[in-house]
Order: C-alpha cells, then sequence, then structure tokens
C-alpha cells in the first residue's frame, strides 16, 4: 500500500492527498509506524521524517512549501521543564488567531522539536504574540515580523 499524506487546502475546502505529486518516496509499499515534523533545512517550512517499520527513516524535505511566510516559537521555562512543554503560543495574524501547545502533538513513536511552528501565509507580521507558560505566567509581544525563530523565556515569578 502507498503512503497517504494529506494538504490543508484551508477552512472552507478541507484536506486532499497530496502524496502523488510529493515525491517517489511516498509511491513506495512501507509500513510507517511514526511521523515527526521539523524544519530540517532551517528554510522556514515543514519537513517531515517517517519512521518505518523493517526499514530506514525517510526524510520528505519540503522544498515548495517555502513561498509564504511562518513565524517559530521556541518556549523557554525557568521552572519545571526547561523546553517549555505545556506552554501555549497563540498568535493573532491577519484577522486569524492560532494557537498551538508545546509539546501536545508528539506522534507515535516520534518526538518533533519543542516548538510552535505557524503558518501565516502572505501576511507578513504578527500583531500579538501570546505565551501562557505551565505556572501560569505569561509573555505577550506585539508586531512580530514574520520569517524568524523567536525564543521566549518565561519572566521571574
Amino acid at each position: 500500500m502507498t503512503s497517504v499524506l494529506f494538504g490543508n487546502a484551508g477552512t472552507e475546502r478541507g484536506f486532499f492527498d497530496v502524496a502523488p505529486v510529493s515525491g517517489r518516496a511516498l509511491h513506495e509499499p512501507r509500513v510507517t509506524r511514526g511521523a515527526a515534523f521539523a524544519d530540517y533545512d532551517d528554510d522556514g517550512d515543514l519537513d517531515l521524517v517517517l519512521v518505518n517499520h523493517g526499514g530506514p527513516a525517510v526524510l520528505l524535505r519540503n522544498d515548495g512549501g517555502n513561498a509564504q511566510h511562518w513565524l517559530r516559537v521556541a518556549a523557554r521555562s525557568k521552572t519545571g521543564n526547561r523546553f517549555g512543554v505545556g506552554a501555549r503560543v497563540s498568535i493573532t495574524a491577519g484577522g486569524r488567531t492560532q494557537t498551538i501547545h508545546i509539546g501536545a502533538q508528539a506522534p507515535y513513536l516520534s518526538q518533533s522539536p519543542y516548538e510552535a511552528h505557524f503558518g501565516l501565509g502572505n501576511v507578513e507580521h504578527v500583531d500579538v504574540l501570546t505565551v501562557v507558560f505551565p505556572g501560569g505566567t505569561h509573555v505577550e509581544r506585539q508586531d512580530v515580523a514574520a520569517d524568524q525563530t523567536i525564543v521566549v523565556r518565561e519572566p521571574e515569578s
């Protein structure tokens, strides 16, 4: 059986299979047990590593998805866990709000980075960025430029 890879066509159109146009690695039969998402080549788009049963891992580099804007947020906690696992990161950009809980998206048999990666489309800046740390403290920043990685550190209590 060949793989299925879903792309998001937007809230009105839902998801669709992009595997037929995503390279020959997805046309080979394999039993995939896990997947991790990260910006492997640091170009602003998410790449994918497939963990296969009885075979080598496969890196799927996203070389066509970096034509739009993005923002990556890494939270660093002072207490508890260093990588901000459990932090809630929210952005408002272009009239839309997106929220990601760091560490909540761990796939089966895989681990993605402890970061929040937001796709911004054609929006060039984030109006408001808010990080709420597991202990309840929060940091808010306004007018954040797109296409960068930001490290947000938990303030002293």
